[in-house]
């Protein structure tokens, strides 16, 4: 859903960098969010969960998100911020 979330920013004109990480915080971390224009987002994301980013789908070069969940030695998640890269081949 984040791949999706990023390929379309601009379906959302009137959507601020905050809408946008509200959004993914709510997929990420279920963090709840007010914003309409986030809940929106986020519903339109959970309908194209099959999305797949390619030129073929997409109609221009996708970008790729790459997430990094901070982990402990043992393997188990930390209680930290996501960090999510955006990749532009």
């Amino acid at each position: 859903m984040i791949n999706w979330i990023i390929n379309h920013k601009d379906t959302y004109p009137a959507a601020t960098r905050d809408t946008f990480q509200d959004a993914i915080w709510n997929i990420t971390n279920d963090e709840s969010t007010s914003d309409p224009i986030a809940l929106q987002i986020i519903s339109d994301a959970q309908s194209h969960t099959d999305y797949y980013p390619y030129v073929e789908y997409t109609g221009h070069t996708p970008v790729f998100a790459v997430m990094l969940w901070p982990v402990h030695s043992d393997g188990s998640y930390r209680n930290d911020q996501i960090l999510i890269i955006e990749i532009d081949p």
